[in-house]
């Protein structure tokens, strides 16, 4: 209320009404009771007094704490932090259903809304939420409320937003018989459930019931309010009348709002420790008029809230919702004081509405001034729209629509344009544009989603036509933008006169504003939005012009749009806010998107965007996290009750350390016969783990693999506590023999498959309730709210995924070697029948991929041997991934260090298991990653910077001189410039002149033209020029510069005893673009210096030490492996096209412009990093890394240092370059051992030696890198890199608290009481007789 209402100061209210009464009732009707029935306390007083009492002794009523981390409630447990709750002009219990659900119901994820009936909120209160918000913050209420932070601020905050209600919410001391939970129960579900909020008398009510139901005397006025056994004084009759007076005494009446009489009471009390009562008429009459005053005090409220109506200050909260109905406002949020504030700031905001200030008046009406600065924000937007720029097009550059003479009949029939205007130009230039809007469509159905949905015919400018006419927006708007549309357009503007030059600018206009921005709305349609003006490309012309009426169509290549643009980022926000009290909730950003819609006129549409930056979230798992049903064997649970191991085995009697310390040793010669006493005994028990397998059957992920065996389906997260749920006995199971319910006709089903069987059935089957069987799938009355709390079918883990795969992939891979076009062309081979040799040529025409598919599928339906993967589990269980595969992962492990692996790893380069088993092993191998000095790169390819060895990139930062003995340059010092592509070296050799230069570029796809190819955008492609005595040349020192934080080992290696292949992708030509090739290319491969000697790799597939300082002529004739690049003619002018009308002309401004991939050549070489055939000098032998490093031993080591350096070969014309692409390695060796063994002869990838290698066929199954991940995931699971227990580890720290330190082989291979028949020996000792082994 405003200042005014207290101003008033009215003398009576609800409490005192009846002395107003007097003023207009005869005084003698009082007579009889002055004379009869003496004054007594008034009741007002005596209620407040009461209150006082149990303020003062607050914590002796309820059992409230003093709160530490707070000032305003540290002394909550007497009167001076108690009374400020009793003061209803303090406000503090005005609890409303909205705040109710914000700040409480939001911590459990419900809305009243959620409980379709009251019963529903009970039960949910009882269970839930009454326990969580216990008086003096229980267990339950730190789990709940943890966010908030320790015990005392999560008191606090119960407090402040739920007064009474928390007070209550207690069973009190244990003298106490009444809970007073109970009252806040019935409050929330009676009051905030059905709108009402809770106000300050209704707390004092619920204290009042509290106090008189546990009987505390002292604190009620027991002479007026005490039960007694007359009618009108038992059962809660009293009860009810001391809440009665809590509704008049904390009145929540508009025209009580002024009533200050309990919070002087209280004053006086707290300052002088006085309470005071007045006397007066107590008689029939008296109180008769006292009560009828209470019903005349309610309807003068109503009175005056009227005359309020059109009062801001004043107006009820509930009635303004009416008040901006009045006035067509929509009122922001739930705050009753900001409401008031919008409406006075309405007006203002009408006014300016269409502005930009309009909005952010609006956005003030809410929050703070300045604290949300939108205007900022608000982008006016140009628009330009393609069938526009269509007519624009031949409305000013086609000579054929300049006039009658030039447009004709004829010409418009040759154009098969329908229909001819005689009176219009711009009725041809119309039909001229339906036309080539028809031609699109035609070309590109799909693009069109409106019209290709319609399929009708349109009657417009005097036909019927096949597309609707483009003036209307709605059917072009969403058409969908690609190259080939664009390429097309300018086509069709040329075949139309356009010239070709500015027929590619049209199109160029389209692609950079439409597809090459992400940062505009509707990104890719055919109304373009830009952010301010666009000149078309020949406005120059036409203002020269100006008596040229083609001026007149300037608007139409770029117009002010009724649209524009709000952009938000979503990092200002945090979504799991649900109010306005902050400008980061999402209900902010709710209302101003809704704010910005209020104010805008009705010609202008908002494009409101909500952006999302930022690199995208790297998550993924590396085990499973849900473990639905698991059930241990039954033969386990008959041998050793579920404990996972049998007590039976066979027992060598001899001395074993902690089993048998007292045995015998056991020679060789004891082991000759079975009859020995030191040989085999049987006894027992001797526990034998079993979850150790030679086979996945006990580590492969249950969660996620569901089959229809019924024991093992996807089922409910959130499984109940009864016993059948906890142990999971589905419906339809026979507990007592662990197999389903039979079907034996499907036209007499048995009883439990007769009907659709629910949670809420009375059935019972097999001694078990249906009722109390689990929901294996998601609840249909909860299932969509139940947040993906039910297990689905999409879940599988990758190991059984990449099983399937490989399993696919080696069946293909037989059929093609048996019955596909490798075994039928090895069947021509070693035929000599001329007929035969024919019809197998026609068979092996016929062969396609989708007839080899077809055998397969047919072959694994048959159930034919070797192609029944996957039969059952057990195909899983016992699937064989191969020796070579291990020794993968082995290598993993040890060189790898085991790193992390997540999606992103697959994509990266650098020292990785999938880089160097895939390629490209090199970081940065593309040069993506640009240095320091990447502000030196050109972003456009005409005449980018060449860098000399005297320009800054060579001499400044990130740069060095090569002159020291280990720097490895070649004659005479060098330059290395290393800051502008990151962990590559540039290398040009001092005093050279301008022909020895490096260009670095990077061109944005947003500059290509349609026509262009896309090989040399949105990618860094190096330039090098290599003149008369240089030695230019592109460096990796593979270990010497570390990756980023984001890669999983920083610095790069190669692993001894592999085969590797260098590929190096380049192009060379000439500035004029009119030769390919011509020149050598080559690459160096060699460690760096160790003690004054490096070794290189020559073409002759050997390593061989020599000097580390050598000649430019060494090294180019003796150790640099080359390539001649043949050379051809290259037109970059032209290409070959399908257009009709359009000549793709190029102008040549840049040595690379017109390059295409198709120009690159790819040069590969191949070397190992074995030491087997090498033999290294004593004096290599000797040196050490450092000084505390061990000798050397070996020349191939992990922490050798490998260099590959790629250039081109010196001494050409200053016109020549080569544009390198990338430079990628793989290790061969390594991507061996990632392929599957299928058919023909195995070879061992690690031990491949040259004399000792046959001619032979040898097929393996290639993974992908998501087979490989998916598998090297799993085997990280199981061997303890990602769970706590890794079940299959062979290190045995990792699994003797399970296993034991030693033992747990397979224990199907003993068959106990079946394979072994015993007999007693020498000694009186039981031994075998007869050990039977069972092939299988």
């Amino acid at each position: 209320m405003s200042g005014k209402t207290y101003l008033r100061n009215p003398e009576f209210f609800k409490r005192n009404y009846f002395e107003a009464l007097k003023y207009i009732l005869p005084g003698y009707l009082y007579e009889d009771d002055i004379s009869t029935t003496e004054k007594d306390f008034n009741l007002d007083d005596v209620v407040i007094n009461s209150h006082i009492d149990i303020a003062n002794n607050f914590s002796s009523i309820l059992p409230v704490s003093a709160n530490s981390h707070s000032t305003v409630y540290s002394s909550l447990g007497n009167i001076d932090g108690a009374s400020v709750f009793f003061v209803k002009q303090n406000n503090l219990t005005n609890i409303t259903t909205k705040k109710f659900e914000d700040k409480i119901l939001s911590y459990f994820d419900r809305k009243f809304t959620d409980f379709q009936e009251a019963s529903d909120l009970e039960t949910f209160l009882e269970s839930t939420l009454i326990p969580a918000i216990r008086l003096n913050a229980s267990a339950t209420t730190a789990d709940v409320f943890s966010g908030i932070g320790g015990t005392g601020e999560i008191q606090d905050y119960l407090i402040n937003n739920l007064s009474w209600l928390y007070l209550l919410n207690t069973s009190g001391f244990p003298t106490d018989t009444y809970d007073g939970s109970a009252y806040v129960k019935g409050l929330i579900t009676s009051s905030l459930y059905n709108g009402v909020p809770v106000k300050t008398n209704d707390g004092i009510k619920g204290l009042s019931e509290f106090v008189w139901k546990n009987n505390l005397q002292d604190y009620y006025p027991t002479a007026y309010f005490a039960s007694g056994t007359r009618s009108d004084l038992s059962g809660i009759q009293q009860l009810e009348k001391l809440q009665t007076w809590a509704d008049v005494l904390y009145s929540p009446l508009y025209a009580d709002q002024s009533d200050f009489k309990v919070r002087d009471k209280f004053e006086i009390f707290i300052d002088s420790q006085l309470k005071s009562s007045e006397r007066t008429e107590s008689g029939p009459f008296a109180r008769l008029i006292r009560a009828l005053s209470f019903l005349a005090f309610d309807i003068n409220n109503d009175t005056e809230e009227i005359s309020t109506l059109y009062d801001l200050d004043d107006c009820p909260d509930e009635y303004l919702p009416l008040l901006a109905q009045l006035i067509g406002w929509d009122l922001f949020g739930s705050d009753p004081q900001r409401w008031r504030l919008q409406l006075r700031s309405a007006v203002s905001v009408y006014k300016a509405v269409g502005t930009k200030k309009a909005v952010q008046k609006t956005v003030e009406t809410v929050f703070p001034k300045n604290k949300f600065p939108i205007e900022g924000r608000l982008t006016e937007l140009w628009e330009s729209y393609v069938p526009y720029l269509i007519y624009y097009a031949l409305a000013t550059e086609s000579p054929d629509f300049r006039s009658f003479d030039t447009w004709t009949r004829d010409k418009a029939t040759d154009m098969d344009v329908e229909k001819y205007s005689t009176a219009s130009m711009d009725e041809n230039i119309r039909l001229a544009v339906d036309k080539i809007l028809l031609d699109i469509y035609t070309q590109f159905p799909d693009s069109f989603p409106t019209i290709s949905r319609l399929q009708t015919l349109y009657n417009y400018r005097g036909r019927d036509y096949q597309v609707p006419p483009f003036e209307e927006y709605p059917y072009y708007v969403n058409t969908e933008l690609t190259d080939p549309m664009l390429t097309f357009i300018a086509d069709r503007l040329a075949c139309f006169g356009c010239g070709s030059e500015f027929a590619t600018q049209v199109s160029g206009y389209i692609y950079d504003n439409a597809m090459a921005k992400d940062d505009e709305p509707k990104l890719g349609s055919w109304l373009i939005f830009t952010s301010g003006y666009n000149a078309p490309p020949n406005l120059d012309s036409l203002i020269r012009n100006l008596n040229d009426n083609r001026f007149d169509y300037a608007s139409l290549w770029s117009g002010k749009s009724s649209h524009f643009k709000l952009v938000l980022s979503a990092s200002e926000f945090d979504f799991t806010k649900k109010n306005l009290d902050d400008i980061d909730s999402q209900d902010a950003l709710n209302f101003v998107s809704r704010a910005t819609s209020k104010v805008t006129p009705a010609h202008a549409i908002p494009l409101i965007t909500l952006d999302v930056s930022g690199e995208p979230d790297t998550f993924s798992f590396e085990s499973g996290s849900a473990l639905p049903i698991v059930y241990i064997d039954r033969e386990e649970i008959d041998v050793a009750a579920g404990q996972n191991i049998l007590t039976s085995g066979i027992h060598f009697k001899a001395y074993k350390r902690g089993l048998n310390p007292d045995g015998e040793p056991l020679s060789r010669s004891a082991t000759q016969s079975l009859a020995s006493t030191r040989s085999f005994v049987v006894s027992g028990p001797f526990p034998r783990n079993t979850a150790r397998r030679r086979s996945y059957e006990k580590v492969m992920p249950f969660n996620g693999y569901y089959d229809r065996t019924g024991f093992n389906m996807p089922v409910d997260f959130n499984m109940a506590s009864g016993a059948l749920e906890a142990s999971a006995i589905p419906l339809g199971l026979i507990p007592s023999s662990l197999t389903y319910a039979p079907v034996s006709s499907h036209v007499n089903l048995p009883d439990i498959w007769q009907q659709c069987e629910g949670p809420n059935s009375i059935n019972s089957y097999y001694q078990y309730n249906v009722s109390n069987a689990p929901l294996t799938r998601g609840a249909s009355g909860t299932f969509q709210s139940n947040k993906d709390r039910t297990v689905d079918r999409g879940q599988l883990p990758g190991i059984y995924a990449a099983m399937h795969r490989i399993d696919e992939n080696r069946k293909y891979l037989k059929v093609l070697l048996a019955s596909g076009p490798i075994g039928i062309q090895n069947q021509i081979a070693s035929s000599t029948n001329t007929s035969a040799i024919s019809e197998l040529e026609t068979l092996l025409a016929s062969q396609t991929s989708g007839s080899l598919m077809s055998t397969v599928n047919s072959l694994t339906n048959s159930g034919t041997e070797g192609y029944t993967f996957p039969n059952n589990v057990e195909g899983y269980y016992n699937f064989a991934f191969g020796r070579d595969l291990h020794r993968l992962y082995r290598i993993y492990q040890s060189n790898f260090n085991n790193h992390r692996l997540s999606d992103d790893i697959q994509q990266r380069d650098g020292a990785n298991i999938f880089s160097h088993t895939y390629g490209p092993l090199l970081y940065n191998h593309d040069f993506d990653k640009l240095g320091i000095n990447q502000n030196l790169i050109s972003t456009s390819f005409e005449n980018p910077d060449k860098f000399t060895v005297e320009d800054s990139a060579f001499t400044g930062t990130g740069s060095y001189t090569a002159s020291d003995a280990d720097d490895m340059y070649l004659d005479t010092f060098e330059r290395v410039s290393s800051g502008i592509v990151d962990g590559v070296e540039l290398v040009l050799t001092s005093g050279t002149s301008g022909d020895s230069s490096f260009s670095v570029i990077r061109v944005p796809g947003s500059q290509r033209v349609s026509y262009e190819d896309p090989f040399l955008f949105d990618k860094t492609v190096l330039l090098m020029r290599s003149g008369v005595g240089a030695a230019t040349r592109l460096r990796f020192d593979i270990s010497k510069y570390a990756a980023d934080s984001g890669y999983p080992i920083a610095n790069n290696f190669l692993s001894p005893e592999h085969d590797y292949k260098v590929t190096l992708k380049s192009i060379v030509s000439r500035d004029s673009g009119l030769t390919i090739g011509g020149r050598s290319i080559g690459a160096w491969i060699h460690t760096k210096p160790e003690g004054g000697k490096m070794w290189s790799y020559t073409p002759g597939g050997s390593w061989v030490q020599h000097d580390q300082l050598i000649s430019r002529s060494d090294m180019l004739t003796k150790y640099a492996h080359a390539k001649f690049v043949p050379s051809f003619d290259h037109d970059p002018k032209t290409t070959s096209t399908n257009f009709v009308c359009l000549n793709d002309v190029v102008t040549r401004t840049s040595p690379v412009l017109g390059l295409e991939a198709s120009s690159v050549d790819t040069f590969e070489i191949t070397f190992n990093t074995k030491n087997r055939e090498l033999q290294v000098p004593r004096s290599y032998q000797a040196l050490a890394a450092s000084p505390s490093a061990n000798t050397h031993d070996q020349l191939h080591r992990l922490d050798q240092n490998y260099v590959i350096e790629a250039f081109m070969f010196p001494g050409g014309q200053s016109d020549e370059f080569m544009l390198i692409d990338k430079l990628e390695v793989q290790d061969m060796t390594m991507s061996k051992l990632s392929q599957i063994f299928a058919a023909g002869t195995l070879s061992d990838p690690l031990c491949d030696l040259s004399y000792l290698k046959n001619t032979c066929d040898e097929y393996r199954v290639y993974l992908s890198k998501q087979d490989l991940f998916d598998i090297f995931k799993h085997f990280n699971d199981i061997s303890g890199k990602n769970a706590t227990t890794g079940y299959a580890s062979r290190d045995s720290s990792k699994t003797e608290t399970i296993m034991e330190a030693e033992g747990g082989s397979r224990i199907d291979y003993r068959y106990d009481g079946v394979m072994i028949t015993t007999g007693t020996g020498a000694f009186g000792a039981s031994v075998i007789n007869k050990f039977t082994i069972k092939q299988v």
